[in-house]
């Protein structure tokens, strides 16, 4: 018997992208490649186009770092002690971070297509350990990090669906270390291996290769690109993936000093524009 294979179009591995990785690092490409065709004709109907966070790309072929150029760009490789004095820069930064949001795009670079898949959405934090990640375009779909407990829900018509985790174990790792990086506490994980690079006149990149197989098995690295002192913001997030897909998240607003409800960590359908001041310039 011979099986007839369905090469996805542009608008299938939106709605790929879009059911999996349209939330961090923690749900990759490879999981919407298994998914079956129930679930592709379901993704057909829910999402009109799409894609979520993510910035994650190999640049080197091992975990350490090596002296060659990247992109034919030379990298100056930081020694232990210039990591450790960044690392300690950083927790001094955003030590005091209690509660944040921030506005994002996201790139989902898959190398099955020319073009990128493309999605924004917004980003809550409140110490010491809620997330809420938001896509708001092109379609809906919301993630919830409550007390180490993820949950996943999509919107579909006017009813918020809740989807399986079964990544969890993957998510709850990588969740918990966005709320530590929140609050500049990089130096003490025991979750990846630390390094950074910088190009000349370019901003330094904290490069975070997974120390454990099954993180592995999703996310090959982790790049922070790095704001100027005193701040020091995470201007961009860039997550790689082991196939050499990748997702970019760049922060284009912040906020702070703001007061978060616990609701908008533990519902989906909890209007985000009544604590986010959106059009609003950070004060």
């Amino acid at each position: 018997m011979t099986r007839s294979v369905m090469k996805p179009t542009i608008d299938d591995s939106r709605k790929m992208v879009g059911s999996a990785s349209l939330h961090p690092p923690y749900i990759t490409t490879s999981l919407c490649r298994r998914m079956n065709s129930a679930m592709m004709r379901h993704a057909e109907r829910t999402f009109p186009t799409a894609v979520m966070l993510g910035a994650w790309l190999l640049l080197i072929a091992h975990s350490a770092f090596s002296s060659e150029t990247i992109s034919d760009v030379a990298y100056d490789i930081w020694s232990k002690e210039q990591v450790r004095a960044f690392l300690a820069e950083l927790e001094a930064s955003h030590g005091d971070t209690t509660v944040m949001a921030a506005a994002f795009d996201q790139q989902k670079r898959l190398r099955m297509l020319r073009e990128p898949l493309k999605a924004k959405g917004y980003i809550y934090f409140s110490a010491p350990g809620l997330l809420r990640f938001d896509i708001v375009h092109p379609f809906q779909s919301v993630l919830l990090y409550h007390n180490e407990a993820i949950s996943r829900f999509e919107k579909d018509g006017d009813t918020w669906k809740s989807l399986d985790t079964r990544t969890v174990r993957v998510m709850s790792l990588v969740m918990g270390q966005i709320a530590r990086w929140m609050q500049g506490r990089f130096e003490d994980s025991q979750v990846f291996q630390l390094g950074v690079t910088q190009a000349a006149e370019e901003a330094p990149v904290l490069h975070m290769t997974p120390v454990h197989d099954r993180f592995r098995e999703f996310i090959a690295r982790i790049d922070l690109i790095i704001g100027p002192p005193p701040e020091r913001p995470i201007q961009r997030i860039i997550v790689r993936e082991p196939n050499g897909d990748d997702t970019e998240i760049e922060f284009t607003q912040t906020w702070r000093g703001l007061t978060f409800p616990d609701e908008l960590f533990q519902r989906p359908d909890f209007p985000p524009e009544r604590v986010l001041p959106v059009g609003k310039e950070n004060p």
